[in-house]
């Protein structure tokens, strides 16, 4: 009986709670966003128009990948072997390469409308983490892919609007969605005294969903005739941290995205083993036959740094820390 009782009181909880937020959300004037109203929708023709140039382009987004500066002074790593292997590859790597904003969904918002979100805030895209979202999910560099007719293909993620992509032709691993694609399920899980078994039991879907597209974008490009317009995000090196340096599987106090970690040793463990799957992910795509005449553009960026300093922390690190990021970038030609 009191089991019983317990349980149908974290129930009636849980629906008050989202009847309340249901009912705050629909009661504020919330507006229809149309990426081509909320900004300047003209893209100036470029290099590439004029020359009627369409390589392939890999968008990679690296989820928490700390830039050199970053990596240097808050966690006293050299990160230059990887960075002398992107050199190697052709790469040109910013020196001082910084993200707009601290987040992921305010970063990937604006670097996908190519634009900044806080000059069109009157729809308090820096607050209204959902309207942040559907500016992803009908972003300005998609629509203007498919405008010169790109073949659009989406990476499942297993975050937010990363997960399926509106305007993608294909998600690719998106038979992953499940238990884990409940943002709202996690979170009350997280919190709840039957995490550590939820985490035993789900940790690993966290490396299959990663693992599922690194091998499928390695060959994603015999799919099409056609150009195509890959768009990645590898939610590593950020945290829960799954892996050690040479990839052994880690345990995590929690497998909820949103948990950065401040484990500083866990976070660089994880970034050496993510700079060992991108080394090789970078050269099976280069040494592809059909990119020995017409190399592709590939374009490695950090939404954000690691997090592990506190955005409280408004000193010169903290700062740092938090905008600091990898943006290396592979462009023939260029």
């Amino acid at each position: 009986d009191n089991l019983t009782k317990i349980t149908n009181g974290v129930a009636i909880t849980i629906i008050i709670i989202s009847i309340v937020n249901l009912g705050a959300y629909f009661i504020e004037d919330t507006p229809e966003i149309r990426i081509n109203e909320s900004m300047n929708s003209d893209i100036e023709q470029n290099e590439f128009d004029k020359n009627n140039y369409s390589p392939d382009i890999y968008y990679i987004i690296l989820d928490a990948y700390a830039g050199q500066q970053s990596l240097q002074k808050t966690f006293n790593f050299d990160n230059s072997e990887f960075n002398n292997f992107l050199t190697e590859k052709n790469f040109f790597i910013a020196k001082y390469g910084y993200s707009n904003y601290e987040e992921t969904y305010k970063s990937l918002s604006s670097a996908l409308n190519m634009d900044y979100i806080n000059e069109i805030d009157s729809y308090g895209l820096q607050k209204r983490i959902d309207l942040g979202y559907k500016m992803i999910e009908n972003n300005k560099v998609m629509s203007h892919a498919k405008s010169k007719e790109y073949k659009i293909i989406n990476f499942f993620s297993g975050w937010g609007p990363t997960r399926d992509m509106p305007l993608a032709d294909l998600n690719v691993c998106s038979e992953y969605r499940g238990i884990l694609d409940s943002e709202f399920f996690s979170m009350v899980i997280n919190k709840s005294i039957i995490d550590p078994i939820y985490v035993k039991l789900f940790e690993n879907d966290r490396r299959e969903i990663l693992f599922c597209n690194l091998e499928k974008i390695k060959t994603i490009h015999e799919i099409s005739d056609k150009h195509i317009f890959v768009f990645a995000h590898f939610t590593i090196p950020h945290g829960p941290y799954i892996f050690g340096p040479n990839g052994e599987h880690l345990t995590p106090e929690s497998i909820q995205l949103g948990d950065k970690g401040d484990d500083k040793e866990k976070y660089i463990g994880q970034l050496q083993y993510t700079n060992k799957l991108l080394k090789n992910l970078i050269e099976t795509i280069l040494n592809s036959e059909k990119y020995e005449k017409n190399p592709p553009i590939i374009i490695l960026q950090g939404d954000h740094a690691s997090g592990i300093v506190p955005f409280e922390n408004m000193q010169e690190e903290g700062l740092q820390d938090i905008y600091s990021i990898l943006i290396a970038i592979h462009a023939p030609e260029i």
